[in-house]
């Protein structure tokens, strides 16, 4: 998975903004199709792959914010 190049550089542009609100709902996508498969996993994948998924949600939370101080994505 690739994040977004620009996290606080602004792009003001109508193509550049849908392109990264489009990249963080893949993004959320993602980890909304992984959630039902973690119930049929053995513990130790499970174990791995929560902490897999606890990164994941750790770097989207940091990449939504930062992009919303900065001003880079507008509400």
């Amino acid at each position: 998975m690739k994040l977004h190049a620009d996290l606080n550089n602004s792009m003001p542009g109508v193509v550049d903004q849908a392109a990264k609100l489009g990249s963080m709902a893949f993004m959320c996508t993602m980890m909304a199709n992984l959630l039902p498969f973690l119930a049929a996993m053995e513990s130790k994948e499970l174990l791995t792959n929560i902490i897999a998924l606890g990164v994941l949600v750790i770097t989207l939370v940091v990449n939504v914010s930062i992009q919303l101080e900065t001003g880079v994505v507008t509400t």
